[in-house]
């Protein structure tokens, strides 16, 4: 009577090639560079994963909920659009600078200019 070989299961990965005793060579590199042509040529598309671009943090990370009248939110998507700004948020702080410009002092303008310049 032969003894049962024993295996241990606690690490993370198991290895069936070594469980079952076949032993695949690995692909040499002409072989890969040979696989990887020919998928390019007939179109297959990679299953590799692709690293994703990291995106840009916005600086609008504060919510400000106010209220409106009627018709404003769509005056104020409406006026976005016009002059190509990124968001509302973006809408409503150059029209913040502008009203500052024209009605504030200098220490509000500098605030400002130091809030917005960081981003």
């Amino acid at each position: 009577m032969s003894q049962r070989e024993t295996r241990s299961f606690e690490s993370d990965q198991i290895d069936l090639e070594e469980l079952t005793g076949t032993h695949k060579p690995l692909p040499t590199a002409e072989q890969q560079q040979a696989v990887k042509a020919i998928a390019e040529h007939s179109e297959f598309i990679s299953r590799e994963v692709r690293q994703k671009k990291p995106r840009k943090r916005s600086p609008y990370i504060v919510q400000k909920n106010i209220k409106m009248r009627i018709g404003m939110p769509e005056l104020l998507a409406e006026l976005t659009k016009k002059i190509k700004t990124g968001s509302d948020q973006e809408t409503i702080e150059k029209a913040l600078g502008l009203l500052i410009e024209r009605e504030g002092t200098k220490a509000i303008i500098s605030k400002y200019e130091k809030v917005t310049n960081d981003s």
